[in-house]
């Protein structure tokens, strides 16, 4: 009796394993691998597939601010506008010290002609990375996008 339940044990054991690596372990491979083909799609070309990683990468690792990144970065590429401001969003949701994100932000709001919000974008941008090789120029660039003038500092 005291064998089967030694083995009834091991079995639980092994169980308990099997699940942790299931439910915690596995999901996050999925996503950093997910994350990967989706920077290498996008890099030859296939924008859609990327997107498809890049969501795949976010549905297995919610908190994923990289992955909302790259794939607003994709969704700008396309000139998708609407989605790039969602996904750069989210990602500063998940970690609002991102610098890039800020920048992206203001891209896609510029691209957008929403300059005052591009403004405040690229406000948080500097105040998070003030000695950027950019920074000048984005200085230098303040006043025209919060005069509300329709010139683009950073074109399509």
């Amino acid at each position: 009796m005291g064998k089967w339940i030694l083995r009834i044990i091991l079995i639980l054991i092994l169980l308990g394993v099997a699940g942790y690596y299931y439910y915690f372990i596995y999901p996050e491979k999925v996503a950093y691998n997910a994350y990967n083909n989706g920077v290498k799609l996008r890099e030859s070309g296939n924008l859609n597939e990327a997107i498809i990683q890049f969501q795949l990468a976010i549905s297995k690792k919610p908190e994923f601010t990289e992955a909302y990144n790259e794939l607003a970065v994709t969704y700008g590429l396309q000139k998708k506008y609407d989605e790039a401001i969602k996904n750069i969003k989210r990602a500063i949701e998940h970690n609002s010290n991102n610098a890039t994100a800020y920048y992206n932000l203001g891209t896609y709001y510029e691209n957008k002609n929403m300059n005052r919000e591009a403004a405040g974008a690229y406000r948080k941008f500097l105040s998070l990375h003030p000695y950027d090789p950019q920074a000048e120029e984005i200085k230098n660039h303040l006043p025209v996008l919060e005069s509300d003038t329709t010139i683009k500092l950073f074109s399509e």
